[in-house]
């Protein structure tokens, strides 16, 4: 593309509990905050040209610190927002991986967190579409540049998907812990 890295870590751990969050706005918990303090103290962050983050307040709060720290402005990107879940936000995830299995992304008898085409979600198939057109926007605005921003674990692996070629649901194999994130080079 045009050798943009991006270094995209997943927002710290948040008050969300066993429901499903989508795009539904809420904070960092208290452990997410010493996650942060953590993060920021150690140092050993990437040298960047640019940050960026979703404009949900969990992604904000995970990347402000690094702003202050560099005196970077930080810009809001709409295209790394969480997937969204519509009526299933704030919804217990256990409990419906239970009631409604055939909801869920599954393979080989395991069943993963992420929703399937349900009426009133973002399909896995649009939310390729929406990275895809997030990777390229990069790419084309920011070419050369080093990249860093907060989001959410739904986005990432959107966008590593679309980078990688790796596929549903294969994908949601792929851990990744509040506080840590992925490299990507377009």
């Amino acid at each position: 593309m045009s050798n943009v890295t991006l270094y995209l870590f997943r927002h710290f751990h948040t008050k969300r509990g066993k429901q499903i969050v989508g795009q539904k706005d809420i904070p960092l918990s208290k452990r997410g905050h010493v996650q942060k303090s953590r993060k920021f103290s150690e140092g050993n962050l990437p040298e960047v040209d640019m940050l960026v983050m979703s404009p949900l307040v969990r992604a904000t709060q995970s990347i402000e610190p690094w702003g202050e720290k560099t005196g970077m402005r930080i810009i809001t990107v709409p295209g790394l927002i969480e997937i969204g879940c519509g009526d299933f936000e704030g919804k217990n995830i256990k409990a419906l991986m239970q009631k409604r299995p055939d909801l869920f992304f599954s393979q080989n008898g395991k069943l993963y967190s992420f929703l399937r085409e349900v009426p009133g979600v973002t399909t896995w198939e649009n939310e390729l579409r929406e990275a895809e057109k997030t990777l390229l926007q990069f790419a084309r605005d920011y070419p050369g540049a080093r990249i860093a921003g907060s989001t959410h674990l739904g986005r990432m692996l959107a966008l590593y998907s679309v980078a990688s070629g790796i596929k549903a649901p294969d994908i949601f194999e792929m851990p990744i812990p509040h506080g840590q994130g992925i490299r990507l080079v377009l």
